[in-house]
């Protein structure tokens, strides 16, 4: 049986800039837009 690093292994593979980016598309993906209303639905 092979015995690795775990998640050591994978935490170098993680740069500065993927995390941010991950953390932006959270962000962006929890935005709602807000709907366009004429002044029948106002």
């Amino acid at each position: 049986m092979l015995r690795d690093r775990g998640t050591i292994k994978w935490t170098s593979m993680m740069l500065p800039e993927h995390l941010l980016q991950l953390k932006q598309d959270l962000l962006d993906a929890s935005k709602i837009e807000k709907p366009s209303l004429d002044y029948q639905q106002i």
